[in-house]
């Protein structure tokens, strides 16, 4: 029987490198995270890297993204103000 086990996002992270969607939507909105689905139509727009590592046949992706190419995201975001 296969084991299975819920990892944090901190784990997978540590494990693979890449984030999940949740994860990277909380590192784009800070304290008020923004929506899976803005994440979701940032990829669909090129913004963010991601892979998808759902099994073959799965009904819909599994997202893991870039955690290089979310910082990039937010560095281009970033503004100041004087």
């Amino acid at each position: 029987m296969a084991r299975t086990s819920a990892r944090t996002p901190e784990q997978e992270e540590a494990r693979y490198g890449w984030i999940t969607t949740t994860e990277a939507a909380r590192r784009i909105g800070g304290a008020e995270p923004v929506t899976n689905d803005h994440v979701l139509a940032l990829l669909e727009d090129g913004e963010l890297e991601a892979r998808d590592v759902s099994r073959p046949g799965a009904r819909r992706p599994e997202w893991r993204f870039n955690p290089e190419s979310l910082d990039a995201f937010l560095k281009r975001r970033t503004r100041r103000v004087a």
